[in-house]
């Protein structure tokens, strides 16, 4: 990403902005009744459907999903430095996953 002197002056403003409002929900907060709790805006999170559909597909929904045995045996190959990824097959894999992103 590339920052020039206007994206500076913009992250600079946006900066002071932030710095007057909390300023003022500050002054607020003092100015309230004695015993009085200050209030506090609720946060606010917004997923993309592309994430959510990530989120989806990494939660496993159970242990049933994970094959044990093949998980031992990649595991000992790794360890054992004679794991071997076939490039045509991750290739492959790569383009049918691309293949079905476009069509959705």
């Amino acid at each position: 990403m590339k920052i020039d002197d206007n994206s500076q002056s913009v992250v600079v403003e946006l900066f002071r902005h932030q710095k007057v409002e909390q300023q003022a929900a500050e002054a607020g907060a003092k100015g309230a009744e004695p015993g009085s709790k200050p209030t506090k805006s609720a946060d606010k999170v917004d997923i993309s459907p592309s994430a959510g559909r990530l989120n989806e597909t990494s939660t496993l929904k159970g242990p049933a999903e994970i094959r044990s045995d093949k998980v031992a045996q990649v595991k000992a190959q790794i360890e054992a430095g004679t794991y071997q990824v076939s490039g045509k097959a991750v290739a492959e894999k790569m383009l049918t996953a691309l293949s079905k992103e476009k069509d959705r």
